[in-house]
């Protein structure tokens, strides 16, 4: 998708042009490799550096070629990953499942690149997927101005934060909710804390390349920042060093949470493994009294009628003292 964006301050609407004019906003979206190859002729600029925009692993940085001015930053996509086709037996059961883990999301979250580049009359981003956070910073049309280039990068870059603390906040409650009570975690919600753990860390990953990109630009080495942009830059780096925090906060939890998880799962297991040993133990006792009695030997009360009676019951008698013991030494 190609779009070329305009608006100054006299205008109310964000207007969709046919042709390029000074001050408008290049919205490019997926772009194929001709559409790369007629920008970078169209607008002088460096072909390769517009390819790196498609490249999933493009860490942000920002670089300055022949006057131009490439940004590359990261931001949140959640895509919704298909369900299984439904059957008609399995139509109840799968409604059933769906309304079970209706709180665990089933969407995946991760970061994908996208490159702002500022040029002297124009403003231009590249993405290959749905920038959500661009598409509904264009429909609040009153805040845009296409042609003020610096604030427009600012506010596009405030409206990817944003996203970004919306994803923190959501994790970070899914995660309280399950912390408070640690010895109800199940192993379906350790799943889900690595895949939140995963997504945490492509966060970081993105967000802290970000903060020193923020810090450049409030230096001054790369745009002219207005006395009105420097605050909104200032208020950006805060909020993007805000989120660094909380996104560290927010894996300690979750390591905090497994760790718990764990020892009372080696707990559990403890108990488990000695209470199954002293059953062990206990049914030797008849074993090894029913095997004595069981060799062709002379042994005490062979010749009694009750015999077998009172072999069963000495066993049991044996049986219940070193049960009484293992109870009091907390091994059952």
């Amino acid at each position: 998708m190609y779009k070329i964006l305009y608006k100054n301050v006299r205008n109310t609407k964000l207007k969709n042009l046919a042709e390029f004019r000074r001050g408008s906003w290049i919205y490019v979206e997926n772009p194929t490799h001709e559409t790369l190859e007629d920008l970078a002729e169209k607008f002088q600029l460096d072909l390769g550096l517009l390819g790196d925009s498609q490249d999933l692993y493009e860490m942000p940085r920002i670089e300055r070629e022949e006057g131009m001015i490439y940004i590359y930053t990261r931001f949140v996509l959640e895509e919704k990953l298909e369900q299984p086709p439904q059957t008609r037996k399995r139509k109840k059961l799968w409604k059933h499942s769906e309304i079970q883990n209706k709180s665990q999301q089933k969407d995946k979250v991760q970061t994908v690149p996208l490159l702002i580049t500022i040029g002297k009359d124009f403003l231009l981003t590249i993405t290959n997927k749905d920038c959500l956070p661009l598409k509904k910073f264009i429909k609040k049309t009153q805040n845009i101005n296409t042609t003020q280039k610096t604030k427009l990068l600012l506010q596009i870059l405030l409206n990817i934060n944003h996203e970004y603390n919306i994803q923190i906040h959501e994790i970070s409650r899914k995660i309280q909710n399950l912390g408070t009570e640690p010895e109800k975690v199940t192993t379906q919600d350790v799943i889900q804390f690595v895949e939140y753990e995963r997504t945490l860390n492509d966060f970081l990953s993105s967000l802290i390349p970000t903060n020193l990109i923020f810090q450049r630009i409030l230096h001054g080495k790369y745009l002219e920042l207005y006395e009105e942009d420097e605050e909104l830059m200032e208020d950006l780096s805060l909020s993007n060093g805000q989120l660094i925090e909380r996104t560290k906060s927010t894996l300690k939890n979750i390591v905090n949470i497994r760790e718990a998880y764990s020892t009372i799962m080696s707990e559990k297991l403890n108990k488990t493994m000695k209470a199954l040993t002293s059953v062990t133990i206990l049914l030797t006792i008849p074993t090894l009294v029913f095997s004595f009695y069981g060799m062709n030997v002379q042994l005490p009360i062979e010749g009694e009628h009750l015999a077998y009676l009172w072999i069963f019951l000495s066993s049991l008698g044996i049986m219940a003292i070193l049960g009484w013991v293992f109870k009091k030494r907390n091994l059952i």
